[in-house]
C-alpha cells in the first residue's frame, strides 16, 4: 500500500522505565487501581469488583501469569500491559504526574478487573466533597487483544503489504476467544513483529479508556444519573450490558451515546497521542506512518471484539465505528485541513486496512470477517433514525459536561 507522502515525518519518541504492574496493586482494598481515590472508597470499588468478576483477589501481574501459561506469550502481554498503564498513568493522573486536561472538581481512577470476559465501564461516584469517575477495564479486554494480534501477525506478510489481503490458507487457525490453554498461541518467530503487536494492543486498550473518559467527558454519566436518581448504584455504563438488570436508558438513546462517544474518543485520542509524540516501535524514519496504521489496526480490532459480545441494538456495526472514530481522528490528528486527494487518501488506507484485517480474519477462521458494504447498508437507515435525537441528546448532556457540572451530582449517593 502506498501511503501518502504527506503522512512522512519523523518524530521523537522516548518512553521512560515501564511501570511495574503491581505498583498499582492494593492488596488491603482488594483493588488494582490507578489514581487517587480516598481509602474508604477503594475498599467500596474493590468489593463492588470483587462481585462483578466473582474473584476473591484483584487483579495483578500473578493473575496475568496464571491465565497466559506460555512464557513467550506472557512476556509479550505482560509488556503490552507494562506500555498501557504507563501512558494511562499520565492520561489519568496516577503515580507520575497529573491528569491531561483539567477535569477539576472530579477525581479519574482507573481499575483492572480480574474478570475475564471482554468488558469496560465507566460509573460516577463519590464520597464527602471528593467527586470520582471510575473506569474499570477487564482483563479479559488485554489477554483477547493480545492473543489476536499476536495470532493475526504470525502470518509475517500481514505487515508486508497492507494494500493486498492474503489469498491464501495458512492452515494454522487458533481460537477467537483465548480459553482452554490457547492463551497466545500463536505468535509470529519475528520479535519486530512481536514488538509491533504488542504496541497496537498497547494502543487498542488506550482507545478503549478514551471511548470510556468521553462518556465522562461528555456529560453522558451524570445526565443518566441525573435522569435515575432512584437507582445510582445502577448508573453504570457497560459496554455490554448487564441483562439480569432492567437497562437505564431506551436502546435507542445509549445507541447514540455510543456513537458520541466514539467520535469523541477518536479526537481525545489524537489529542493525547500528540502530548506522547505518537510513540510506535522502530526507526524514526517513517514513524509517523506506522502510528497511523497501527491505530487503524488497533481500532479495527478493539470494535470488534466488543462488537461480538454486545447486543446490536445498543451500537452501530463496528465497521462504521471505525469510521465514527477514525472521522474525528484525523480531524484532529492533522494540523490543517486536508485538500481532497489528501482527504481521499486518508480514508483509502482505512477501507485498505479494514479489508486486510477482515481477509486474515477469515484466513484463522474467525468468523464472517468484517463486511464494510454490509455495515453501510445497514447504517445510513440508522444515522437518519437517530439524527434528530443525537442533536436533542447534544443539548441535555452538554451541561453535564465535567467542566460545567459541580460534583453536587454526586452527592446524592
Amino acid at each position: 500500500m502506498k501511503i501518502p507522502k504527506f503522512l512522512f515525518k519523523s518524530f521523537r519518541t522516548k518512553v521512560a522505565k515501564l511501570p511495574n504492574i503491581d505498583d498499582y496493586l492494593d492488596a488491603p482494598a482488594g483493588v488494582w487501581c490507578l489514581g487517587y481515590i480516598p481509602s474508604n472508597l477503594k475498599f467500596q470499588v474493590g468489593a463492588q469488583l470483587r462481585y462483578d468478576s466473582k474473584q476473591m483477589l484483584p487483579f495483578s501481574e500473578a493473575f496475568l501469569r496464571e491465565v497466559v501459561k506460555d512464557d513467550e506469550g506472557f512476556q509479550r502481554a505482560k509488556f503490552a500491559l507494562q506500555l498501557f498503564i504507563y501512558f494511562a498513568d499520565q492520561i489519568i493522573g496516577g503515580k507520575s504526574s497529573g491528569p491531561i486536561g483539567p477535569v477539576d472538581p472530579w477525581c479519574m481512577v482507573l481499575c483492572i478487573s480480574r474478570d475475564l470476559e471482554v468488558n469496560a465501564s465507566a460509573h460516577l461516584t463519590s464520597d464527602g466533597d471528593a467527586a470520582t469517575v471510575v473506569i474499570t477495564i477487564n482483563a479479559g479486554v488485554f489477554v483477547t487483544l493480545a492473543h489476536r494480534l499476536l495470532a493475526m501477525f504470525a502470518d509475517e506478510s500481514f505487515m508486508q503489504n497492507l494494500g493486498v489481503a492474503p489469498i491464501r490458507k495458512s492452515g494454522s487457525t487458533t481460537k477467537k476467544t483465548p480459553d482452554d490453554g490457547s492463551w497466545c498461541a500463536q505468535m509470529p518467530n519475528n520479535a519486530n513483529l512481536q514488538m509491533v503487536a504488542a504496541w497496537t494492543t498497547a494502543l487498542a486498550a488506550i482507545q478503549v479508556l478514551q471511548h470510556e473518559l468521553a462518556h465522562f467527558f461528555r456529560g453522558h454519566l451524570a445526565l443518566i444519573l441525573a435522569r435515575n436518581p432512584q437507582r445510582p448504584e445502577d448508573c453504570k455504563l457497560l459496554e455490554i450490558d448487564n441483562e439480569l438488570r432492567p437497562p437505564l436508558i431506551d436502546p435507542d438513546t445509549r445507541r447514540c451515546l455510543e456513537l458520541d462517544a466514539d467520535e469523541a474518543a477518536g479526537t481525545t485520542y489524537a489529542t493525547v497521542m500528540r502530548i506522547f509524540d505518537h510513540p510506535v516501535p522502530g526507526p524514526e524514519d517513517g514513524k509517523i506512518e506506522r502510528f497511523y496504521v497501527l491505530t487503524i489496526l488497533a481500532a479495527v480490532s478493539t470494535f470488534i471484539i466488543f462488537e461480538e459480545g454486545s447486543p446490536s441494538r445498543n451500537y452501530y456495526p463496528p465497521a462504521w465505528r471505525v469510521h465514527q472514530f477514525f472521522g474525528s481522528f484525523i480531524n484532529e490528528f492533522f494540523s490543517q485541513a486536508l485538500d481532497d486527494n489528501d482527504d481521499n487518501a486518508t480514508w483509502k488506507i482505512l477501507e485498505d486496512v479494514m479489508s486486510h484485517v477482515e481477509a486474515r480474519y477469515s484466513d484463522l477462521n474467525w468468523g464472517d470477517g468484517f463486511d464494510l458494504q454490509a455495515a453501510s447498508a445497514s447504517t445510513n437507515e440508522l444515522l437518519s433514525k437517530d439524527l434528530p435525537k443525537r442533536v436533542a441528546l447534544a443539548k441535555d448532556f452538554s451541561q453535564y459536561m465535567p467542566h460545567i457540572c459541580a460534583p453536587e451530582l454526586g452527592r446524592r449517593y
